[in-house]
């Protein structure tokens, strides 16, 4: 059901300020502090002041911080305009969930730092805080980058235990990016510097989340073991709750684990495990997320063990009410799990209700599990087709049965004869009756499927317009070239998954998509886009008149999208006139992507395991999604050729 665990990121605050500890606090200082003088002492107090409020009243917290960094800029005191600055930041970027305003007063802070001598110690905090804010802003780049800049930091002025939490931070963020090969290897490397330091409860966090990283890689058994180990540390420091959410991830591990293996074992380890947290979960002030999270796990559990009435149990006993909207996907979760348990015990209005409530959610996360749902729907068909299969055999086996009776008794008892026809002529009758029933069925839920199918290309299509629409608008106020050139290829990659939609809305068939028809659209759109004149630069494309599986369609499309793209970006700099080739042939077992410009050619001349350059990198990835094999020549340009299997034919290997 749910193949991981949700960790809230952990926000450095200890590292930005020390708030101070009551009203009594604040009232000495604000009798110290003077609105009129601007000299460090009393910039510094109206930090202080600021950061005594912070928890209190947010209002004054920004009033003072604003205070300092006006006295501040008058007194021409750069560290106090510096520290207020970065105490903004973190107040916008956190406490008023204003992550541009938060990011920007952070950057000014740091841009001060490059003009008077800022403390490194000091200069380490708005790195991390605009880190956080970016991360949590789903800026997942940028928020690398500003991790790593105060890991160096850290690493020049000898602080370990902040490169420790900045290491550990910086792991949830590769996890997040689902790169969980360097999430762990940045993980282990912060258990290290706290295994010197003896820091317990900072290692008790990082096993927890190499656990969880763990789990996402499928390592189950490792998983469990990082757990333990951080439960360990927990129970030396005392730490109840933790220990139970040591227990409760524990859980999810063994549920995760089964559902792929579908060990019943697993699964009974895992719910043995919820009922014991079950029965006090009272006590524990599990937060909202971790409530529903325990929800979906422990009745999933109690499902997959046959427990149908007590998973149903569980899941109508957690009230909803805002979840839906702050947890989508576990709350898309917690609906398919209903649907499927109200479908297996019969109830389909139950069942159909709660699938529309996840179709809801899907359809706002902007994700494409249409696909899933179609599958489902065709299950749900074929299922039908089966169950009809069945009942006409046994109809049949019924008929021959009577028949043969009748053939040994129809000699003595020719007198029924007429009655056995009169038998035979009425059930053949409920026959009759009951295959039209079938088929009207079988023919409305078809064209129920179709229609929602084709509505859900609809919504996705337009969902993607709104996408392309709102990255036109941005990068009419974007002056930098790089990021506008970003802009426009992002617009053009989310219009070739549009594209593509809009084909399969105009389709009869929802499965298949004839590229020859695709692919000359799609290179048209380039065309219109780049506001290329046809005269100097030369489109031949020679596309097989096939139709494709629409999975195979959107790789594909990627792939000459980012090709194309390419060329007309860099291959023609210094030529007036190009020609660009496009082929696409199918064979009996594989696809042939065959693309050539005239253009200056590759900057390498065999294809690099790594790169910066997105593109080539989508290329890649896609060509690894379709199993496929890429080669390039810069002979008389750049030619690139792509060879991949069509679904259920043997690897190509090269």
């Amino acid at each position: 059901m749910i193949t991981g665990r949700f960790i809230l990121f952990t926000l450095i605050w200890a590292l930005v300020f020390t708030p101070l500890s009551g009203q009594d606090d604040i009232t000495v200082l604000l009798k110290k502090f003077s609105h009129e003088k601007n000299d460090s002492s009393n910039v510094n107090l109206a930090i202080d002041i600021s950061n005594a409020y912070i928890f209190t009243n947010t209002e004054k917290a920004i009033y003072y911080a604003q205070m300092a960094d006006s006295l501040a800029i008058d007194g021409k005191y750069p560290v106090g305009e510096f520290k207020a600055k970065s105490l903004l930041g973190a107040i916008y970027g956190f406490d008023l969930a204003k992550p541009i305003e938060g990011v920007v007063l952070l950057d000014k802070a740091i841009s001060i730092s490059k003009f008077f001598n800022i403390p490194k110690t000091e200069l380490i905090k708005p790195y991390i805080n605009k880190a956080s804010i970016l991360y949590q802003s789903s800026s997942y780049g940028t928020a690398i980058e500003a991790f790593i800049a105060a890991d160096n930091i850290a690493i020049k002025e000898s602080m370990p235990e902040a490169r420790a939490k900045i290491l550990n931070n910086l792991s949830l963020v590769y996890r997040t990016l689902k790169r969980y090969e360097e999430a762990a290897q940045i993980l282990k490397e912060s258990i290290n510097i706290r295994t010197q330091l003896n820091d317990k409860k900072g290692l008790a966090n990082n096993h927890f989340n190499l656990a969880s990283t763990y789990s996402k890689m499928n390592k189950f058994d490792d998983a469990l073991n990082e757990v333990d180990i951080a439960k360990a540390f927990y129970v030396e420091l005392e730490d109840s709750k933790q220990v139970i959410d040591c227990d409760f991830s524990k859980a999810t591990i063994y549920i995760d684990k089964a559902t792929l293996s579908k060990n019943k074992e697993s699964f009974r380890k895992g719910y043995d495990i919820l009922s014991k947290i079950s029965k006090k979960k009272q006590e524990l002030s599990f937060s909202e997320l971790n409530q529903l999270t325990f929800c979906v796990y422990y009745a999933n559990a109690s499902f997959e063990l046959g427990k149908d009435n007590e998973a149903l149990a569980i899941l109508e006993n957690f009230k909803m009410n805002n979840s839906r909207d702050k947890f989508l996907p576990q709350a898309k979760e917690y609906f398919k799990q209903k649907s499927i348990i109200y479908d297996k015990l019969g109830n389909f209005e139950l069942a159909l209700f709660n699938l529309k409530k996840m179709n809801e959610i899907v359809n706002e996360m902007a994700v494409k599990d249409n696909m899933t749902f179609r599958n489902e729907m065709e299950t749900k068909f074929l299922t039908i087709e089966k169950q009809r299969n069945i009942e006409v055999l046994e109809i049949k086996n019924e008929l021959t049965s009577s028949k043969l009776k009748t053939s040994n008794i129809i000699l003595g008892l020719l007198a029924l004869i007429a009655i056995i026809l009169g038998l035979f002529l009425w059930f053949y009758y409920r026959l009759f009756v009951k295959f039209k029933k079938q088929n009207a069925y079988i023919e409305k839920a078809n064209v129920e499927k179709t229609f929602l199918l084709k509505e859900i290309h609809h919504r996705v299509k337009n969902n993607l317009q709104v996408i392309s629409s709102l990255l036109g608008l941005q990068s009419r106020y974007v002056d930098d070239k790089v990021a506008l050139e970003a802009l426009k290829t992002g617009k053009l990659r989310v219009q070739t998954m549009s594209l593509l939609h809009q084909r399969l809305y105009n389709n009869e068939d929802l499965k298949s998509i004839n590229i020859k028809t695709y692919f000359t659209d799609l290179g048209e759109n380039i065309f219109d886009s780049y506001k290329i004149d046809k005269n100097n630069i030369e489109f031949v494309m020679d596309i097989d008149d096939v139709d494709l599986d629409v999975d195979i369609v959107v790789p594909m499309g990627l792939i000459v999208n980012e090709l194309m793209t390419n060329s007309l970006k860099y291959a023609f700099k210094n030529k007036e006139n190009g020609t660009m080739n496009l082929a696409i042939k199918q064979n009996k077992s594989s696809i042939e992507i065959l693309y050539h410009d005239d253009g200056v050619g590759y900057p390498f001349e065999r294809l690099p395991k790594e790169s910066k350059s997105m593109g080539l990198n989508l290329i890649k990835s896609f060509t690894e999604k379709l199993t496929g094999v890429i080669a390039i020549d810069n002979s008389n340009g750049a030619s690139t050729k792509i060879k991949f299997n069509l679904p259920g034919l043997t690897f190509i290997r090269a």
